[in-house]
């Protein structure tokens, strides 16, 4: 399920909401699925749908505490920093973590 969200996802705008629901399927399946999440979070960026995407990195944060905060992770939450129209010296340290 998560390889044909992949795929939507990386298409045309409409396809980006083919791939959400296909990704709210995939976590139906398997709700701490980090990449079903990811994808999850990475389609509601793209749709603009900013608060959802905040609440999602929230949870993604809490199931990849005690691995530590991958570099999705980082790079997701400066991605929605730049969207809510943060400073850069805000999203810099964030894009810094992702590497």
């Amino acid at each position: 399920v998560h390889h044909r969200g992949y795929q939507l996802q990386m298409q045309s705008k409409s396809s980006a909401r083919e791939a959400l629901r296909t990704y709210q399927a995939a976590m139906k399946l398997d709700e701490t699925s980090v990449q079903a999440l990811t994808g999850l979070i990475w389609c509601q960026l793209a749709e603009g749908d900013l608060n959802d995407a905040q609440q999602q990195l929230e949870f993604l944060n809490e199931i990849q505490s005690s691995v530590g905060k991958g570099s999705d992770l980082c790079y997701l939450s400066a991605l929605l920093a730049e969207k809510r129209g943060k400073q850069l010296d805000e999203i810099l340290p964030l894009l810094d973590e992702s590497s």
